[in-house]
């Protein structure tokens, strides 16, 4: 099978790409040829099919050029079906016009909650948000939901306006993959047709993941710095507990500056250090090597991927459960803290056998609800229905 698989990044740049990048392995593995298309960039893995990758730009309502880069793909490789991802903003919804013009099915796996808000958090001031149901996005003019600013949310706001008066993700795309029952219940609630939505859950591959269940002597975090993530609130944390916890923070972003100021504030200097953005080999050897990993996000998740990748390392998870991190991290295989994390370190860092045996659960969990085999036979079953019987 010919599989087209559509990401606006050809480079790891937060969950979505690890996901995009694994599917694309796992798909190549099984003996399918995978078809990249995204931008061109500087960070870009190397692939021959870069030549009709368009330029890196901002784009909202639509892309001509875009359009035309991928007809050319399409035309030169007659892909079978089409697996979208991140679009919005830098390949828009033209993709999906021009797989709708080539009778090309379209999975699209929803990463975060673009379809049905224009800041695709569900998040603005400080809070989970759900003003723009019944598509009232201008509500997100109203409380400045896009880089807090009127001009950006008027223009995030039109481009929503725009596609939904065209249907251009509802009459183009044949299934929404919905990582969890949480993101799954959040398209129907705002509008999505139910029968398009099939619920499939992320996986992860434990082949080259060796679990380390003997803990560190430090508190980790990995991932894309970003306000909503609430790496703040940990320093906050770290800062009322009084307690001479290390923390580790794996990652670049928009946030990492003000993160710094807030170090100094607390006079955190000798407990908190920056790592930066790390490469799988030793991302996977900081993850080993902690003793904690937290997942503090003040957003709905639409799943919680690191969650699972630290679960694969046999490692405990310090969570706030927004989203579907609640599906993810149990009783028994990590903890889920409320607005109470300062008294959960207290009460957790000391508690060797309790880590210990919580990290070991968390693997075998990993290893019985997650793998890729899993996945791969669902994939499959949703691509076998949109293709006749003799593709």
């Amino acid at each position: 099978m010919k599989i087209l698989n559509i990401n606006k990044y050809y480079y790891i740049k937060g969950g979505a790409e690890r996901y995009y990048f694994a599917l694309a392995d796992l798909l190549k593995e099984k003996g399918h040829q995978v078809i990249p298309f995204s931008q061109k960039h500087a960070d870009n893995f190397a692939t021959p099919y870069s030549k009709y990758f368009p330029e890196m730009k901002y784009r909202f309502f639509w892309s001509f050029a875009t359009a035309k880069k991928l007809e050319e793909l399409i035309i030169k490789e007659k892909p079978d079906i089409a697996h979208v991802h991140l679009i919005y903003h830098h390949l828009t919804p033209s993709v999906l016009s021009v797989l709708q013009k080539h009778k090309i099915p379209v999975v699209l796996t929803m990463h975060d909650y673009k379809l049905i808000c224009p800041n695709y958090l569900l998040y603005t001031k400080g809070q989970n948000c759900e003003r723009c149901k019944k598509h009232k996005y201008y509500n997100a003019v109203f409380h400045k939901c896009v880089y807090s600013t009127y001009s950006a949310s008027l223009v995030v706001s039109m481009e929503m306006y725009f596609h939904k008066i065209f249907q251009l993700y509802e009459k183009n795309i044949n299934t929404i993959i919905a990582p969890s029952r949480f993101a799954e219940k959040k398209l129907i609630e705002f509008g999505l047709p139910r029968k398009k939505i099939k619920c499939i859950p992320h996986f992860i591959d434990l082949k080259n993941r060796k679990p380390a269940y003997e803990p560190g002597d430090y508190l980790l975090y990995f991932g894309r710095l970003s306000k909503e993530k609430g790496i703040d609130k940990v320093l906050e944390a770290l800062y009322n507990s009084r307690l001479k916890i290390k923390l580790k923070i794996a990652g670049s972003g928009p946030y990492l500056p003000d993160l710094q100021l807030i170090v100094n504030k607390y006079k955190l200097q000798e407990q908190v250090e920056f790592l930066g953005h790390l490469d799988t080999e030793k991302l996977a050897k900081v993850v080993q090597q902690s003793k904690l990993v937290i997942v503090p996000s003040l957003v709905w998740e639409t799943f919680g991927l690191a969650a699972l990748e630290a679960f694969a390392y046999g490692k405990t998870v310090l969570t706030s459960g927004q989203g579907a991190l609640s599906e993810v991290v149990t009783k028994n295989t990590g903890i889920i803290y409320q607005d109470n994390l300062s008294e959960e370190l207290k009460n957790i860092w000391n508690k060797e056998e309790k880590i210990i045996l919580l990290g070991k659960n968390a693997r075998q969990f990993v290893e019985k609800n997650y793998s890729k085999e899993q996945h791969y036979e669902k994939i499959m079953s949703v691509y076998r229905d949109l293709l006749p019987a003799s593709a």
